[in-house]
């Protein structure tokens, strides 16, 4: 965290601390996608057993790699949302500075989509979660900045919304899967009662 808060003091930097994010998400969600399509449980280049039916990649829990593949959408979408702030409307007008920040942002945009396949085929709930209150964070943070009409703000909110419903009706079954069994683990919810009595007992220093 205090590396790229410090890397994050120079925009080029920030940029590339970002860049090498998502290239780093995109190779395991490639490997991931490439294994499980051809049958092969990929984690640490060895077969496993574990989570069978579901995308884990190189990891051994589709929890954690769930949250990495989250860590990657949101890194990309920023890239594209920087650099939609940064469009500014040259002689014809918002269109076709907005034209030009979407052309400029297609390989992000692409590798959003990758990691948001792979995540769904995760299965984790937790991290669809998290990648969308994350996703939302960059949304809060970017429009207001961003350089063009609230209507095509709107507008690129509401593509950006079909296209997540599409994608989750298309190959999202895995995840509703999941969404069907509820959250009824006795286990799982003493662990958040547990949790949460820790976070109380001792909020500052935390448990170590």
């Amino acid at each position: 965290g205090l590396v790229s808060f410090r890397l994050a003091q120079d925009r080029r930097r920030a940029r590339t601390l970002l860049m090498v994010i998502v290239a780093a998400t995109l190779l395991v969600a490639g490997l991931g996608l490439a294994s499980f399509v051809v049958g092969f449980d990929l984690v640490s280049l060895l077969d496993t057993p574990h989570y069978q039916g579901y995308l884990t990649g190189t990891f051994v829990g589709r929890a954690a790699v769930a949250s990495y593949f989250a860590v990657g959408m949101v890194s990309a979408a920023a890239l594209v949302a920087a650099r939609f702030e940064e469009g500014r409307a040259g002689a014809e007008g918002h269109l076709h500075a907005g034209r030009g920040a979407l052309s400029d942002s297609v390989i992000w945009i692409v590798a959003f989509l990758i990691l948001l396949l792979a995540l769904l085929e995760t299965g984790s709930r937790g991290g669809v979660v998290a990648a969308g209150i994350g996703l939302l964070v960059v949304v809060a943070v970017s429009l207001p900045s961003a350089r063009f009409s609230f209507a095509a703000r709107a507008g690129a909110v509401l593509l950006a919304v079909i296209g997540f419903g599409v994608l989750l009706w298309a190959v999202g079954r895995r995840l509703f899967e999941r969404l069907g069994e509820g959250i009824g683990d006795g286990d799982r919810l003493m662990v958040y009662r547990e949790t949460v009595d820790m976070i109380l007992a001792r909020p500052i220093l935390g448990q170590g």
